[in-house]
């Protein structure tokens, strides 16, 4: 097949149209700025939001846009009277926060904690507990038990900022533990995977 054959080829004309979900994942804002406001309210089978995948994959860019297109800072979805209590149902337990602790996206965590919401004034929960997995960790639980040091730091920063850090400090998951405690668990463990390969 010849150059010009191949320009000619019908899937060359076939248009790629991503969800909103894979257009937050690899950071699509084509995709995204296409499908338009109503995707800050959808939510996958597993109960995320765009926000959740874009600032979990750290797509800093879409995770800006989300937010200025009214995506809600902790990932919760806006419903008619009607469809509160399926929609609530459905929704993770976990915010982006989380999710960008947990992977180390420091981008998209910053971007999180420094976001006021025009509207209501509201900023991200730094305290919020993840319930999706039953662990009741907070983002610095999260970010201490991924071993992701500078995601720790930027969470004491921003504690400390709102006046917090004693909170976040002395949060307790469902196992007692505080973050410290978390990421003490987190270097033994790694310890003893480095001297089982030894």
């Amino acid at each position: 097949m010849g150059p010009t054959e191949r320009a000619q080829c019908p899937c060359k004309k076939v248009p790629i149209r991503f969800s909103s979900f894979t257009s937050a994942e690899f950071g699509d804002l084509h995709s995204l700025s296409r499908i338009g406001p109503k995707v800050v309210d959808q939510l996958d089978a597993g109960g995320y939001t765009p926000l959740h995948l874009a600032a979990q994959n750290n797509q800093a860019t879409a995770t800006a846009y989300l937010l200025i297109l009214g995506a809600d800072v902790d990932g919760r979805i806006r419903t008619d009277s009607r469809t509160v209590t399926a929609a609530s149902q459905r929704q993770c337990g976990a915010t982006p926060l989380h999710r960008a602790a947990y992977s180390g996206a420091v981008s998209c965590m910053r971007i999180l904690l420094e976001w006021t919401d025009p509207n209501s004034g509201r900023r991200c929960d730094v305290l919020a507990k993840d319930t999706s997995f039953g662990d009741g960790m907070t983002p610095l639980h999260k970010a201490a038990s991924g071993g992701r040091f500078l995601g720790v730091q930027l969470l004491l920063d921003a504690l400390k900022k709102r006046s917090f850090l004693h909170l976040g400090l002395g949060a307790l998951d469902v196992q007692g533990r505080t973050p410290l405690e978390v990421a003490r668990e987190m270097g033994l463990k790694q310890e003893e995977e480095k001297s089982s390969v030894r």
